[in-house]
């Protein structure tokens, strides 16, 4: 199981090299904020730009009182549940690194809602990691 999880590791690595991390850096309240990345092996964030991005979304966040959710989804998997899972670890990664650069207020203002393998931005493959996303929804 222990080969599984480097391998799934590797492989993420490469395909996040060949396509490269494309983010949303405009914070605007009336669009969807998307973020794409991978966690390492400890299950953190890896992208030090994508953590810069969330640390600068959270301070603002927390000055504005702004309510948010992460709308979290990923490729199709084994099962249901094993994608809802993998989407919730995402989710929740971002919500860590928001969370140790603001205040307590991002514990109660940005909700998670793991949908797992829902709303595939490339329906032809739903096992093309091109699907795997964090979508952040300004609440009004």
């Amino acid at each position: 199981m222990q080969n599984f999880f480097f391998i799934v590791l590797v492989f993420s690595q490469f395909f996040l090299l060949s396509c490269g991390n494309q983010t949303s850096t405009a914070v605007d309240e009336n669009q969807k904020l998307v973020f794409r990345f991978e966690l390492d092996s400890t299950g953190a964030v890896s992208s030090s730009e994508i953590k810069k991005q969330l640390a600068d979304l959270a301070v603002k966040i927390s000055a504005n009182a702004d309510r948010v959710v992460m709308h979290s989804f990923t490729e199709k998997m084994n099962t249901e549940q094993q994608s809802i899972d993998t989407a919730y670890m995402l989710a929740a990664a971002a919500k860590e690194i928001m969370f140790h650069s603001a205040t307590e207020r991002i514990y109660y203002s940005v909700g998670i809602d793991a949908l797992g393998f829902k709303n595939p931005i490339d329906a032809a493959h739903p096992f093309s990691r091109v699907n795997r996303r964090l979508e952040i929804e300004y609440l009004k």
